[in-house]
This record gives C-alpha cells, structure tokens and sequence, in this order.
C-alpha cells in the first residue's frame, strides 16, 4: 500500500513462495477412488492436489507518477516439491487427517514454469495519511491472469516503505519497513479474469473465468518489526 518509492531508487526483491492447494478430504478412501474418465476427469473428488514452489526477482521502481513491478518467477509443481511429505508428517505429529494413497496418485504432475507478473499502479496521496492506489496486473505462468483493483491506506505514514501483493489474496504487505513507524489501516478490491491455471488440469473443479474479492489488512511496523494481520472475502 506505498504510496510512493523513493524517486531516487529501483528495488530489487526476491520473492521465495511456497502453497499447498488440497481437495476438501486429504483422507479420500483409495478404495474409493476411480479412474479418469475419457475426459481426463477423477471422480469423486473435488480437485487434483498441488504442491507449488516458486523463486523470483521483481523489480520496483516508479516513473511518470506510475509505480511497476515487473518480474519473473520459476515454479516447481508435484511431488517433487515434497510439500506432501512435509504435510504428511506435521499432520501426523499434531493427529490430523494426512494425503492418501488417492490424493497421492491423483495429485498434479512435476512440472517446472516460468512465468511474467507485470503491475502497473498510480499511486495518489489524498492526505498525510490517507493514499489511493489503482492498479492492473498481468500474470503468466502457473496460472495467466489479468488483475484490476484499487487499494487505499488510512491513518498512517509508511511511505517509504516498500509494499509486494500476495499472488493468492492480492493483499500488500510490507517487505521493506523503511523508517516508518505505526500502524496503516488497508482495504482493496479487485476482479481477476482468469485464463488459464495449471492447479485444475485433470480434475472436476473448473477455474472460474472471474474472481472477485475484497480485502482488509492492518500493518504494524516498529523498528526492525512488522506485524500484518489481514481478511479476505472472496
């Protein structure tokens, strides 16, 4: 939710990113299971499991009153993760349903993505501690889509901050703090349209071509901490 860089600098993040994304019953009988139809569909559950690892480089800088982020990301999708291992143990350590045999063979395949993320925003200061920032993103890769939305951040003055969207929620959080300090109250909304995404290939549950969501968050930074707490609906 920055309402603006420092003029002077173009910020390189590197963005480590990790999900997992599992059908309602991790603990689907395999006796239960059955095979894929002629369509490449599986019965009887409502999506493939996904592991996704990504590593990317983003670059921020601001330009005519415009502020971008462009970057590329590479992605690791299926076992080769091993996010269904570490699942498996943690949910068997703390007593909770874990993978089956079913969710295990009807998961995504290993797959390595390259994918783009491009996001333009104009960022508008309407007080001291008021800001608008509309924004369009355009992303490639594990799933092409286009954003469009608008944030808005209240009662605080982080705006040396430097602020990155989650690619789940679209929520901002802070990754450089900068040298402000207090709260920034945030609310967004955005409609995604959805072209393509390689967490549905093979199962019953289609992506839905719209995606619309609303968000709120609260970012608290002081000194070398920062705290963010956020809701989304959607």
């Amino acid at each position: 939710m920055s309402r603006t860089l420092p003029r002077r600098e173009a910020l390189n993040e590197l963005r480590l990113f990790s999900q997992i994304i599992a059908p309602s019953d991790l603990s689907r009988n395999p006796d239960r299971s059955h095979a894929r139809d002629e369509t490449g569909l599986t019965e009887d559950i409502d999506r493939d499991y996904v592991g996704h690892l990504s590593i990317g480089l983003h670059r921020h800088f601001q330009a005519g009153g415009l502020a971008y982020n462009f970057g590329v990301d590479a992605s690791l999708l299926g076992p080769q993760t091993g996010l269904m291992g570490l699942q498996q143990k943690v949910h068997s350590e703390i007593d909770q349903p874990f993978p089956s045999d079913f969710v295990k063979n009807t998961q995504v395949s290993n797959q390595f993505i390259l994918g783009t993320l491009t996001e333009v925003a104009r960022p508008i200061a309407l007080s001291p501690s008021t800001n608008i920032r509309s924004f369009v993103e355009v992303q490639t890769g594990v799933e092409d889509l286009i954003r469009i939305g608008v944030d808005a951040g209240f009662f605080g003055d982080l705006s040396e901050a430097l602020f990155a969207r989650a690619p789940v929620s679209g929520q901002r959080y802070s990754v450089i703090d900068g040298t402000g300090e207090g709260f920034l109250l945030s609310a967004g909304v955005d409609l995604t349209r959805v072209i393509g995404s390689m967490f549905l290939t093979g199962s019953a549950l289609r992506a839905s071509k719209y995606r619309a969501c609303a968000r709120f968050g609260l970012n608290y930074v002081h000194g070398r901490w920062s705290q963010f707490h956020w809701l989304d609906l959607s």
